[in-house]
């Protein structure tokens, strides 16, 4: 299955309320939908994302929520510089 890509302009927030945001350009490479037969939980799946400060400062390691401009929202994790979110 082709994988779709999406970039764009977005403000990056931690998942714990401490008032500070960023201004994040990223880009996400969208995981294609499991289709699944029975009711059977599925594992937790992590797609890629790069994600780059718009202000050149450095975001610490954690776990963020990515609002991007078409109103879609995705929780993010930063592990050792490598970004990931949970699809």
């Amino acid at each position: 299955m082709a994988q779709k890509q999406i970039t764009g302009i977005g403000q990056l927030v931690p998942t714990r309320a401490t008032g500070v945001k960023y201004g994040v350009h990223y880009g996400i490479v969208l995981l294609a939908e499991i289709k699944q037969h029975g009711r059977a939980l599925l594992p937790a799946r992590r797609g890629k994302v790069s994600l780059r400060s718009a202000t050149a400062k450095q975001i610490p390691d954690g776990n963020y929520f990515l609002h991007i401009e078409d109103g879609r929202v995705f929780q993010v994790k930063c592990i050792e510089g490598k970004w990931q979110y949970q699809a």
